[in-house]
């Protein structure tokens, strides 16, 4: 989403980081992935690999994203 929205950020090589193998980022179950106190502090500051980010696919989820919580403020709104 950061290619998208902050197209003037400065460029560089992206990090790459592997995916752990108890995941699967496509599947709409994944398997079970054991998190550890205190590791969400450890990564730095990503999740996923972002050498294998796209800017289109960044502004296709900012755009269900925002759609979806304006339908969610109207629907707060109205009830």
């Amino acid at each position: 989403m950061m290619l998208a929205l902050r197209p003037d950020l400065p460029h560089g090589p992206l990090p790459h980081r592997d995916l752990p193998g108890d995941t699967d980022p496509v599947a709409r179950v994944p398997p079970w992935r054991t998190e550890m106190h205190g590791s969400w502090q450890k990564i730095d500051g990503y999740t996923g690999s972002p050498d294998q980010a796209l800017a289109d696919t960044g502004q296709r989820c900012f755009d269900i994203i925002t759609a979806d919580v304006a339908r969610g403020f109207v629907s707060f709104y109205n009830a």
